[in-house]
């Protein structure tokens, strides 16, 4: 990038730098007293009551996504009078992406309402209540592109409908329905980026050596020219918005920089300024003017949440909010005078709350909780914490105590993230809170190969699947020893997906560190699972082979860090399930995983649920597995654990 050049430094918000205690301060002693009273199993872990309200572009209706006979639905409500409604009733599939038409007439969303399950455009009309499916073609996908104030009777969507394989994107008549050819795509065009005049102006290139641009035109009849260029260290987090004027770009990345940041870059010169950065930490995200268009306010997530302005006179505003709750903030949606808000409030003790926000009053409003259920139980307190590996990196993550006992002695669980390409966040995590209100410490870690941390972190877990990051949570688990929070011969290590995985490696790779294991779609083979991604030009077999391993040039570094190469070596008790629509799992071979553990006389409950995913959707299936994990966990490590009702045994699920 050439013309780079850094803007004066973001005003910091000190009333919402919500900073923690240092990793360095003495744990909290209280006196030992008991624990609160189990909280049922349904009500913590079942699925949000209600989520994300929006305000509409004039201010005068609120929409969200709330369940509805267990499926997420839309409602609406009228700011002026509170009267509100169920606008959708389709029972086939979940609403998605939710967002108000600029005439605030309709709300459109995503729904899978064809049998072949791919999402379709959807108009909810608010007057009439009439739902008119945009997109009526089976099999096509939907992709929302872009709306704009400017042409609020129209909407630029992305379909696979010229070409099953390939997507286009298409200019949809909000009024009359009229769909027609906008932007043909191509295989080298995985994404398209409109200014406020719905005219596409950027879109996202493979280029011929594998590398990735995004391209920029001025108009259609123009060829696409990159402004920025990255390979697969780098990532194009995601285009924020264009300036005012349409002139520049505003968007996040860490190409040439430790971190994803905020860069401002000209459309005509490929000029770039520095809007926002950390040299450690991820931009998360950036609030522009609805109107203007200005930038106003970057967040950096550190431990928690800070918000950084670049609009002094947003000010007062983080101020009031801050006061009516002691919570990280984030701002879901703004008219278009910019006078009202609706927020979250995420705080470690409570569910998430919504509320609305009037900027001329600077009064707060609460709309609802994201889980009313449990807005009187007593919940833990979530702590950041930082410790070193073992090879001198800085390490974070959080841990949860049971409220109600001295934070002494404990017995723990690690708790490993899935992904691994994701991390834990600061706020209410409702499976640690379960397993605190059982009476665990509950350790989560932000190894390396986690995001959020920059792109050096992100990295270093390359090919570490079972090496260093596995390590980073043992020494994640030593620290809190060491600390005497918790009790070195009563810790279970626990999680799905990669945090699957993990538990089966780390109970093969170190088979006294941990007193049993956990495992929901834990993979015990690393080349099965790199090859269940079919096709050698596939995004996600690529990333894989890089993240992973390359399934011949790394063939023995895949088999030495596979648990299957060594289902001897697992000796503590193990708590394993896997699914029938989980292709990362081959079915036989994680059956003779389990019957290899078993032969060596070592004890394994296995479960199998043949009609579910990897996610387990089906919450009856959450909830079995849920109750079996209790009662596995009470047994071993001497927790508590809810009865289970004879509605959830099913013995048909072991294997």
């Amino acid at each position: 990038m050439k013309n780079l050049r850094t803007h004066a430094p973001l005003r910091p918000l000190a009333l919402a730098l919500l900073l923690a205690a240092t990793a360095t301060a003495p744990l909290a002693r209280v006196s030992r007293a008991e624990l609160p009273p189990l909280i049922p199993r349904q009500t913590l872990l079942g699925t949000a009551e209600a989520e994300a309200p929006l305000i509409s572009p004039d201010g005068s209706q609120l929409a969200w996504v709330a369940l509805t006979n267990g499926l997420p639905n839309l409602w609406v409500r009228s700011v002026a009078t509170n009267d509100t409604r169920l606008l959708s009733r389709d029972p086939r599939g979940s609403v998605q992406q939710p967002l108000w038409q600029f005439d605030g007439q309709a709300v459109l969303y995503l729904q899978d309402t064809d049998p072949a399950g791919t999402p379709h455009l959807m108009q909810a009309h608010v007057a009439s209540g009439n739902i008119r499916d945009l997109t009526p073609f089976t099999g096509v996908q939907a992709r929302i592109v872009a709306i704009s104030p400017k042409r609020p009777d129209e909407i630029l969507v992305a379909l696979n409908l010229r070409d099953r394989r390939g997507l286009d994107v298409f200019r949809i008549d909000l009024r009359s329905g009229g769909l027609g050819m906008d932007t043909e795509g191509s295989p080298d065009t995985t994404g398209w980026y409109a200014d406020s005049d719905l005219s596409i102006r950027l879109a996202q290139l493979i280029l011929p050596d594998g590398t990735f641009a995004l391209g920029s035109r001025p108009d259609a009849r123009s060829m696409w020219r990159p402004i920025l260029r990255w390979g697969s260290d780098d990532a194009l987090g995601r285009v924020i918005g264009f300036g005012p004027g349409g002139s520049n770009v505003w968007l996040v990345s860490s190409v040439q920089a430790p971190a994803p940041r905020l860069l401002d870059i000209r459309l005509d010169t490929g000029a770039t300024v520095i809007a926002a950065q950390d040299p450690r930490f991820d931009v998360t995200s950036v609030l522009l003017h609805p109107a203007s268009n200005t930038l106003q306010a970057v967040q950096i997530y550190r431990s928690r949440a800070q918000w950084h302005l670049a609009d002094p006179s947003m000010m007062t505003d983080f101020e009031a909010l801050r006061k009516f709750r002691n919570a990280d903030v984030d701002v879901l949606s703004r008219d278009q005078r910019n006078r009202l808000w609706t927020v979250s409030f995420t705080s470690d003790t409570a569910p998430v709350l919504y509320a609305l926000y009037d900027r001329e009053t600077r009064k707060v409003t609460p709309l609802f909780s994201e889980r009313s259920a449990l807005e009187d139980a007593t919940f833990a307190g979530v702590r950041p914490i930082t410790f070193k590996a073992r090879d001198g990196s800085d390490l974070e993550g959080y841990l949860t105590l049971p409220p109600g006992l001295e934070p002494k002695n404990l017995p723990a669980v690690v708790l490993v993230h899935g992904g691994p390409w994701s991390r834990v966040a600061w706020g209410f995590d409702p499976e640690a809170q379960w397993l605190a209100n059982r009476g665990y410490a509950v350790l989560q870690i932000n190894f390396r190969g986690s995001t959020g941390y920059g792109k050096d972190h992100l990295n270093a877990g390359d090919k570490e699947w079972g090496g260093k990051i596995l390590t980073d949570l043992i020494d994640g688990k030593n620290w809190a020893v060491e600390h005497g929070t918790i009790d070195g011969n009563r810790v279970a290590i626990m999680g799905s997906g990669f945090g699957g995985y993990a538990t089966l490696a780390a109970l093969a790779s170190y088979p006294r560190l941990f007193k049993a294991g956990v495992s929901l779609a834990g993979p015990p083979s690393l080349p099965t699972m790199i090859e269940s991604f079919p096709g050698t030009t596939s995004a996600m077999r690529k990333l894989l082979e890089k993240r992973v391993g390359h399934p011949r040039t790394d063939a023995e570094k895949l088999g030495n860090q596979s648990p299957a190469s060594r289902p001897g070596a697992i000796i503590a008790p193990l708590l394993a399930a896997t699914t029938g629509r989980d292709p990362q799992i081959d079915l036989k071979e994680m059956d003779q995983f389990v019957a290899a553990i078993r032969a060596e006389g070592h004890s394994v409950d296995y479960l199998y649920f043949p009609d579910d995913t990897a996610a387990l959707r089906d919450f009856t299936h959450r909830l079995q597995f849920a109750a079996e994990v209790e009662a596995f966990l009470a047994k071993h490590l001497g927790g508590r654990a809810e009865p289970i009702p004879d509605g959830l045994r099913n013995d048909k699920l072991r294997r």
